[in-house]
This record gives structure tokens, C-alpha cells and sequence, in this order.
């Protein structure tokens, strides 16, 4: 039933679910240069093998439920207004286990922030409020101490969570005395100003000891210990809940997001000799602004195109959740969340004939394009259900964590 590829976990775990252990031999090596003789663009065979593997397999590792079988707390309803205190949010099951006290939470974010980052956190803080936990959101306009700001907050015994390093010495100084210091990173930031070390310098040295950080991905953890040797306790997937899809039809459009105008014009070809339309829109390297998000939505396209290397799964998750099949590239920041395949089909950076093999599969292909499409948004809905609640549970755990 396997055309080509994932063959060989199936057998692994059919034998598995037969009672035979499959064991990892460390002295057996081998080096698979993976696609380095026909690129990276999935083959009509390998998309079907992928389809019919998750058909056979995704009620056991992507629809799982685990239930509080034994437990002897109580539980009432994620959607309920449970109280403030003695209470913390189940992350599998989604209910309210009556245990813990949820901490008073402060927000700072200032106009340092990338592009969708402010909005998110503003969501985040309205579903961690829904959740139980007493919330409010501060803006700061200066990455320099807000003298006003750190006055009003230091005498709090609240998390006082930095959203950008405008925000960090604001945070850090606010929770000298009373609460502790939370740094809620999009990214480690210094990488946004390649050509100017002073900058950079400046960022790191914000990054300090105090902060107990949440990062959006492995990437970002393991960049934060390299430069400045500290470690980040959480990983907490940033995304936005996604509207309801257009019900309007889908166009025979394909969008593109953040594209070089060298790309542009070697997309323009592909499109022609396809005989699509073709829409761009801009975007700064890292992050989409939510003002494209909406334009693409009215738009409603087959095909949404962004080789932008996106700096979380924040952006690519918006784009996702359209109902457009996905292409973007191949990017070790995203990896976790954006599956080539499965939910979007990636290609390197300046592969323009993987590029055009994967838009031609997805604008001639129905059945490729409803299921990335699919795929896409549900991971997206999934993504953001599990965002306040994975928060909520690292806060809490923060709280109660001596310094």
C-alpha cells in the first residue's frame, strides 16, 4: 500500500502494536543524505504514501486523548470562570484540575515587537484571563526604563512577563523587589540586526540570568544558551486562534508573502505557463504583519508561497490557518510545526525548479491542495488551543519555583 516512503515506520510500528519491541542498535551508522540526488519537492508517490501512513496511523498519534482516570481533584469546564486561586488548566484534557493558586500576570510589551507579536500577546492574556489567571497588558514606547511603568508595577507580587527586549530592562526592574521576571522571547532578537553588533550587544546583554524564558522552539533555546549560556525552562508554541475559512469559493490564486523580486519574476514564469494569477504582497524577513493575513483571507487563494525564513511558527501558523495550501522553505526555527508533506510543502532557499514542481502539484492536484489546506488550518486550530494552557501550566510552574 506504500508507494514510497514511510514504509519502513510503519512496519516498526505495526510490529509494535503486535507485541514485537523494536530496539535502537547505536553501533549500526548509517549517513542519508537526504535528497541530494532529486532535491527536496515531495513526488506525487511520496504524497500518497504520507496520506494513506496518517489515514492508518493519526487516531493514535494525532488525535490521542488522555483522561484524568484516578485523579481525586474536581474538575469544571476550561470555558467556566473558575476561581483565582486553586486552580490551574489540565494541558490534555482542557479541564480546570483544583490544585494550584494561578498567579497575577503582567504584561510588557513596547514598539519593539516584530510584526503580529504585540497582537498575539494581547490574545494570549485574554485567554490566559478566560483560563483564570488575573491579567493586564502594559505598552512601553522606549526600549529605556519607564520610570512611570517599573513604579506602578514593582510593588505588585504578580509575573512580570517581557514580550520583546524593549521591553526587558522595564521588566527586569519592576520585579527587583516584589514578583518575578518572566521573558516570553519571539526569538532570540539580536538576529534581526545582522550588520550592527552595538545593537546586538545591547539585546544580549538584556537577556539576564533573572528572566525565567519561554521560548517558541528549539531553535531559539538552544541560540539563547550560545549567547549568553542561559537556559530556557519552557517551549510554548506561539499562535493566534484562527477565524472561520471564507465561504466564498477558492480562487485560482496564488499569493506570495515576503518573495525577493528575483523571485517574483521566476514566479511570474511558473504562474504563466500554469495559467494562474499571480498576487504579491510584502513582508519583513521574520514575521508577517497581520494586515497581510487579513488582505490574503478576502482574497481567499489556492496557493499562498513565502520563502521568508519566519523566526517562530507565529507566522506560518496565520498563513496556514487561510485554507490555502502552503509552500514555504525548509527553516530549522519551524521544523516542528510546519511538516513538509503534510501540512505544507517545502523547498530550500533559490530552488526555483523544486519551487515550480511544488506549485504545480498543488494548483493541478485537488486532492494534494484540500489536504494540505486541511491539514494546514487544523494544525494551526490545534496549535492555538494548546497555547494558553501550555502558558499557563509553565507560569505556574515558574510561580512556584523558588528564584
Amino acid at each position: 500500500n506504500f508507494w514510497l516512503g514511510f514504509e519502513d515506520v510503519d512496519y516498526g510500528l505495526t510490529a509494535w502494536t503486535r507485541g514485537i519491541r523494536c530496539y535502537y542498535e547505536p553501533a549500526s551508522l548509517l549517513i542519508h543524505h537526504e535528497s541530494a540526488s532529486r532535491g527536496y519537492s515531495q513526488s506525487q508517490r511520496e504524497l500518497a504514501s504520507m496520506r494513506y501512513f496518517w489515514r492508518k496511523w493519526q487516531p493514535q498519534f494525532l488525535a490521542r486523548t488522555v483522561g484524568n482516570a484516578g485523579s481525586a481533584t474536581s474538575t469544571t469546564s476550561a470555558t467556566s470562570t473558575p476561581p483565582v486561586t486553586s486552580t490551574t488548566p489540565d494541558a490534555l484534557t482542557g479541564s480546570i484540575a483544583v490544585q494550584l493558586s494561578l498567579p497575577q500576570l503582567d504584561y510588557i510589551v513596547s514598539e519593539r515587537s516584530p510584526a503580529g507579536w504585540a497582537e498575539f500577546v494581547t490574545e494570549q492574556a485574554a485567554r490566559l484571563a478566560e483560563l483564570g489567571h488575573s491579567v493586564a497588558v502594559h505598552q512601553t514606547n522606549s526600549a529605556a526604563p519607564d520610570e512611570a511603568l517599573i513604579e506602578s508595577l514593582s510593588g505588585r507580587d504578580s509575573l512580570k512577563v517581557a514580550a520583546d527586549w524593549g521591553a526587558g530592562v522595564t521588566t527586569w526592574l519592576a520585579s527587583l523587589e516584589t514578583g518575578k521576571p518572566v521573558y516570553l522571547l519571539p526569538t532570540v532578537e539580536s538576529g534581526a540586526f545582522p550588520a550592527d553588533p552595538a545593537t546586538q550587544a545591547r539585546i544580549v546583554a538584556q537577556y539576564r540570568p533573572e528572566f525565567e524564558y519561554v521560548a517558541p522552539n528549539r531553535w531559539t533555546a538552544d541560540q539563547l544558551r550560545a549567547e549568553t549560556a542561559w537556559e530556557s525552562g519552557h517551549r510554548v508554541v506561539p499562535a493566534l486562534s484562527p477565524q472561520p475559512l471564507p465561504t466564498t469559493a477558492v480562487e485560482p490564486v496564488v499569493a506570495t508573502v515576503g518573495l525577493s523580486p528575483e523571485l517574483r519574476t521566476a514566479l511570474g514564469a511558473i504562474t504563466r505557463r500554469l495559467g494562474v494569477e499571480l498576487r504579491h504582497f510584502d513582508a519583513a524577513d521574520g514575521s508577517v504583519p497581520l494586515s497581510i493575513v487579513e488582505q490574503l483571507r478576502n482574497i481567499h487563494p489556492r496557493a499562498i508561497v513565502s520563502l521568508v525564513e519566519f523566526d517562530s511558527a507565529l507566522s506560518p501558523l496565520a498563513l496556514m490557518s487561510l485554507g490555502a495550501a502552503f509552500i514555504g522553505r525548509l527553516n530549522d526555527k519551524t521544523r516542528y510545526e510546519v511538516l513538509d508533506g503534510y501540512n505544507a510543502l517545502l523547498v530550500a532557499p533559490g530552488a526555483v525548479d523544486d519551487l515550480e514542481r511544488a506549485l504545480a502539484a498543488v494548483m493541478t492536484d485537488d486532492c494534494i491542495a484540500t489536504e494540505l489546506a486541511g491539514n494546514g488550518f487544523e494544525t494551526a486550530e490545534r496549535f492555538a488551543q494548546l497555547n494558553p494552557r501550555a502558558m499557563s501550566l509553565a507560569l505556574v510552574d515558574i510561580a512556584q519555583t523558588s528564584v
